[in-house]
């Protein structure tokens, strides 16, 4: 069976092309279950039969030059009907909030001076944001000092360079966790230390 679920390309490389093929993770995106979609299509919110369970849609271009491809988290739609007597029938279509919270680790050692993450909020859409505007909990990472950023987006954060406007992949001294709780604003975000048990045993 198919679902129907709404996904947005905000972010392509030069070599991607203009055609593109969607696979999905529940085959872990071995063969893609839609072919030749348009970018046009993507760039505003496409509409997109994927099989049941998908969670994670692979956007990949058809260009022989293309070396990566696009994972995007979508939207599901729910429809929902009302029928009052004697015939009249309404029915409504509404869009799921599909927020995460998205947590980045930064080590104090790290500059982020001039950097920051681009994110699809459910509230404002693209978005560009550098570090020193975002909001970070102090914490003590895998035995590091340092910041936990977080932020509400649809997508998977991607690493920012503001002064050229690019996106980059993020260095290996910076970490983005597993995804967390749904949201709406990044201010529903918080990091919350795991806490440590220690078991005593006396004989």
């Amino acid at each position: 069976m198919a679902v129907d679920i709404i996904i947005t390309l905000t972010v392509t490389g030069a070599d991607q092309g203009t055609l593109f093929d969607l696979y999905s993770n529940v085959d872990s995106f071995n063969i893609p279950y839609e072919e030749n979609v348009t970018l046009l299509s993507l760039s505003g919110g496409y509409t997109t039969s994927a099989p049941d369970d998908t969670e994670i849609v692979r956007v990949c271009g058809q260009e022989l030059k293309c070396t990566n491809c696009v994972d995007i988290t979508p939207i599901y739609t729910t429809t929902t009907t009302t029928t009052s007597e004697p015939t009249t029938t309404t029915t409504s279509t509404t869009t799921e909030a599909p927020g995460l919270c998205r947590f980045i680790f930064v080590p104090d050692t790290f500059d982020t001076t001039n950097f920051g993450v681009n994110y699809l909020s459910p509230t404002t859409g693209d978005t560009y944001t550098l570090f020193s505007s975002l909001l970070a909990t102090v914490t003590n990472y895998n035995g590091q000092d340092g910041s936990m950023y977080n932020v509400c987006s649809i997508i998977v954060p991607q690493y920012w360079y503001q002064p050229t406007n690019t996106i980059l992949g993020f260095p290996v001294e910076i970490e983005v966790l597993p995804s967390g709780d749904p949201c709406v604003i990044n201010g529903d975000c918080t990091y919350v230390e795991p806490t440590t048990t220690t078991t005593t045993t006396t004989i």
